[in-house]
């Protein structure tokens, strides 16, 4: 089964649980606890009045969430900065636009004299 990165506990009631998409599911009932592997997957289904309680350890070390958290920090600064970029070039570009077409047109409505 691997390294548990989750746990989950039974406090009341009763759960049916389908794991990994098989079509066999186990019945958990108060008082029990069972780890999930971090990329496992499985369906559960409370019965009324159920509570139940899913925790996990989780450090520096262990965890991905502070990376993650740094990646995803650093693709928004670059992409805001590749943004601004973007508009100080389409500013450039749109100015030296104008520049030549305020010059072409002047060249044109001017009469010989």
């Amino acid at each position: 089964t691997g390294f548990s990165s989750s746990s989950i506990t039974v406090l009341s009631g009763r759960v049916t649980e389908w794991s990994e998409g098989r079509f066999g599911y186990s019945i958990r009932e108060a008082n029990a606890s069972w780890g999930k592997t971090k990329w496992s997957t499985s369906v559960l289904q409370l019965d009324p009045n159920t509570w139940i309680l899913e925790y996990k350890q989780s450090s520096v070390t262990e965890s991905s969430s502070l990376l993650s958290l740094t990646i995803d920090l650093l693709r928004h600064m670059m992409f805001k900065a590749a943004k601004n970029v973007n508009r100080e070039l389409l500013w450039v570009f749109s100015a030296s636009g104008n520049m030549y077409r305020e010059s072409v047109s002047e060249a044109r409505t001017m009469t010989p004299t």
